[in-house]
C-alpha cells in the first residue's frame, strides 16, 4: 500500500510462493531480497502520511457495526461486494 490502495494479488505473489516452498536458496536469493525490501519499507514509512498508530477503538467499533449488521440481517452479503 503506497498510494492509498491495497494491491491484490500481491506484486510478489509468485516469489512468495517460491520462498514458502523452499525453492530458493536463502543466502543467495532470499536474504538479499529481504534486505532490499526492508530498506524500501523503511524509506516508505518515512514518506508515509499514515498515522504512527492505528485508531483501534475506531476500527473495533467499525467492525462490530458491520459484522453486527450482517449477523442481524440488516446487511446482505451483496452489500459487501
Amino acid at each position: 500500500m503506497t498510494k492509498g490502495t491495497i494491491t491484490y494479488p500481491l506484486k510478489y505473489a509468485s516469489l512468495l510462493r517460491e520462498i514458502k516452498a523452499g525453492e530458493l536458496d536463502y543466502t543467495a536469493k532470499v536474504a538479499p531480497l529481504l534486505e532490499e525490501m526492508m530498506d524500501e519499507v523503511e524509506t516508505l514509512s518515512k514518506e508515509s502520511d499514515l498515522p504512527e498508530k492505528v485508531d483501534r477503538e475506531f476500527w473495533d467499533q467499525f467492525i462490530m457495526k458491520e459484522v453486527g449488521g450482517y449477523i442481524d440481517g440488516k446487511i446482505s452479503h451483496y452489500d459487501l461486494l
